[in-house]
């Protein structure tokens, strides 16, 4: 009996099938594993901003290791150097960027030091810092003593996920203004926290992306939707 091969057409045909199930196939997983990173980065604020909480809970006060005296320097933005250091165990102050300040924030929160702070060496062993109950509010996500505390998407400029970015409302007034000028918005309570989202821009956690609205904003808060 003779065998059934497939002819080149029908094979041509099948492999043209499968290339396009396949092409409509990888964008559905593409969203799939952004939603998953989404939904992450969301619960890992909502624990930040619970810790944050519970921190205010326990000595009284915000974790305001920095000496500033409103909401308006946001940890964990690149763009900003503008901290001044009052940690207690520090002769006199020192000068810190927003991310050194927020590596700090993340030891003291999660009583775990950072074995190399991606900041500098004057943001490293901090755990010992401002939580003198030694109270971990935080749990240290894998990978945290090498990279920090991060958001799950990664870009080029950071391959190991950016920092969130957390605003503080340090005059106990439950207002913390977002952005600027004519697009600021207010969000009400004793914290607010955003991811800058997969395409990594710093909208500042603007729904309309910013004042020009150029850009798309996936920023993702812990306020609203």
């Amino acid at each position: 009996m003779k065998k059934q091969r497939f002819t080149l057409i029908e094979l041509l045909t099948v492999i043209a099938i499968i290339a396009v199930l396949m092409g409509l196939l990888l964008p559905a997983i593409g969203k799939i594993k952004e939603a998953g990173k989404k939904t992450k980065a969301k619960a890992q604020m909502k624990s930040l901003e619970l810790a944050i909480k519970n921190y205010e809970a326990t000595y009284g006060v915000l974790p305001n290791l920095f000496g500033e005296t409103d909401d308006t320097y946001p940890l964990g933005d690149p763009t900003d150097n503008n901290y001044t250091s009052h940690i207690s165990g520090y002769t006199g102050t020192a000068s810190y960027s927003s991310i050194e300040a927020y590596d700090i924030l993340m030891q003291v929160l999660a009583k775990v030091d950072l074995a190399n702070p991606p900041a500098t060496a004057q943001s490293a062993n901090k755990s010992g810092m401002g939580n003198d109950r030694n109270i971990p509010f935080i749990d240290a996500p894998a990978k945290f003593i090498t990279d920090g505390y991060r958001d799950p998407f990664a870009t080029t400029a950071n391959p190991t996920g950016s920092r969130y970015i957390i605003k503080i409302d340090f005059n106990y007034d439950n207002v913390i203004t977002v952005g600027s000028g004519a697009s600021a918005i207010t969000v009400h309570g004793s914290t607010a926290i955003y991811s800058c989202g997969v395409n990594g821009n710093d909208n500042k956690g603007l729904s309309n992306g910013g004042a020009s609205g150029i850009n798309r904003n996936d920023d993702i808060t812990t306020w609203g939707e």
